[in-house]
């Protein structure tokens, strides 16, 4: 998709990359990205995964992880 915006030159659409950051090399746009710590991210998604499975009855959590919005 960013491939075939970037060819055809189109302005009235904007992009923004989640966790592709090797997509943005192959456009000659630049396309901002969301970034962010992925090896923290899948540590902490395997401890709430691993207690859920020790407590299933607990209620469940929300855990915010910070990002960054970077141009690519």
């Amino acid at each position: 998709m960013a491939r075939v915006l970037s060819e055809q030159g189109r302005q009235d659409v904007a992009l923004a990359c989640a966790d592709q950051l090797s997509m943005t090399s192959r456009v000659t746009a630049s396309i901002p990205h969301i970034y962010y710590h992925r090896d923290y991210a899948g540590r902490e998604a395997v401890k709430m995964l691993l207690h859920r499975l020790e407590h299933p009855d607990e209620p469940f959590r929300h855990v915010r992880i910070a990002v960054d919005f970077r141009m690519g």
